[in-house]
């Protein structure tokens, strides 16, 4: 299991200084979505996101290089 670095702490005094990852997925016509994106803490804004048929390592990592 990964170090808990946040330790619960949601707070961030500067921009991308603590950034938080989620994903969920959808069902579609065309079948399922998965979706996930990167938040920054302090502003709570979408900083990265990406959609994809799969749910694999390579969509979670690029969200955080898609806008």
């Amino acid at each position: 299991m990964p170090a808990n670095l946040l330790d619960r702490e949601f707070t961030a005094e500067r921009p991308n200084q603590k950034w938080i990852a989620g994903f969920t997925y959808l069902w579609t016509t065309e079948g399922w979505l998965y979706v996930a994106a990167v938040i920054d803490l302090l502003s709570r804004r979408v900083v990265g996101w990406s959609m994809s048929a799969a749910m694999t390592a390579r969509h979670q990592a690029g969200s955080r290089h898609m806008n």
